[in-house]
Parts: C-alpha cells; sequence; structure tokens
C-alpha cells in the first residue's frame, strides 16, 4: 500500500438500546444536536500516521433480529457498545459474538460506555471477554465531560491503527 494514500473503512456500531450506541456514533462524526437523530451512516477522516483514515460508520440498533450477512459485508471494524452500569447490555454483546464472527472476520472491538461511578461489570470480567473473543476493549467515561473528546479522539486512531497496522502485517 502506498505511505500516502486514502484508506476507507467500514465500521459498524452494535449496541442496545439505552448503551449509548447513538451518543458515540455521533460523536465520532462530530454531529451535533439537530443532526444526530436522523444519521444512520456517515463518515470521518482520521490522520494517522501518513494515511488520511476515511471512516464509514454504521449504527445499528438491537432489538432481538440478527443482521443478515449483506449487512456485514466490506467490513473492516465491528464495535461493540455496551453500557459498564447495565449487566444486561454487557449480556447482550456476549450473544453478539455469535452472529458477527459467523458473517464477518473483521476486527473486533468492545467499547464500554461510563455513565455512573455505579460499575455494575468488573473491568476484570470485561478484560478477560475481550481476551478470549480476540477483541480490543476501550472504556469511554462521560463521567468527566472536558476529557470526552480527547476520549473519541483516541478511538478513532485506535480504529485507524488496527487496520492499517493489520494490513501492515500482510505485506
Amino acid at each position: 500500500m502506498n505511505q500516502n494514500c486514502d484508506k476507507q473503512i467500514k465500521v459498524i456500531l452494535i449496541g442496545a438500546v439505552g448503551t449509548g450506541t447513538q451518543n458515540l456514533f455521533s460523536q465520532l462524526l462530530n454531529l451535533n444536536d439537530q443532526n444526530w437523530q436522523r444519521a444512520e451512516f456517515g463518515y470521518e477522516t482520521v490522520k494517522y500516521k501518513n494515511f488520511n483514515v476515511k471512516l464509514q460508520l454504521w449504527i445499528t440498533y438491537r432489538r432481538n433480529q440478527q443482521l443478515n450477512q449483506h449487512y456485514y459485508r466490506n467490513t473492516e471494524v465491528v464495535i461493540m457498545v455496551f453500557n459498564i452500569n447495565l449487566i444486561e447490555s454487557f449480556q447482550e454483546c456476549i450473544q453478539y459474538i455469535e452472529e458477527v464472527t459467523t458473517n464477518t472476520n473483521s476486527i473486533l472491538m468492545l467499547v464500554g460506555q461510563v455513565f455512573s461511578e455505579e460499575r455494575q461489570i468488573s473491568y476484570d470480567e470485561i478484560t478477560c471477554f475481550a481476551e478470549m473473543n480476540n477483541m480490543t476493549y476501550t472504556e469511554i467515561s462521560y463521567l468527566e465531560q472536558q476529557q470526552i473528546d480527547i476520549q473519541i479522539d483516541l478511538l478513532r486512531q485506535k480504529i485507524a491503527a488496527l487496520v492499517v497496522n493489520k494490513e501492515c502485517e500482510f505485506k
């Protein structure tokens, strides 16, 4: 791959209602309050090393239906989102694993969102689950509002790095 060329990455966000998936989606895309409710996909460009990486972000809302394999086509990253303060949302991520791994061999990420200090899932339990399923894990905390933009930028960089570095391994 030419070090100066752009790269486009299809990223799917999966999360149950109430996990903050829509909030994370809108922040990754830098959407303002008036536009975020209408979006189902969008683009955001990230600079990573010598690459301009264009993230093509898709969001889905899980309501006990399976996504078909066409939805996963050409997906490079699947992000499973859950709320650390709701054990049920973490349990749903456990259920997503079979569907996702059956339909794609994408890079898997797990994002836990922290909305209060009352944590229902231990960090050790989450990281153990992530390691067992070959996933990277990131937490986004909404307890300190001034840090959110930094955390979102770091998540964008992490997504780009995972894909670019994976491609470089196969050269």
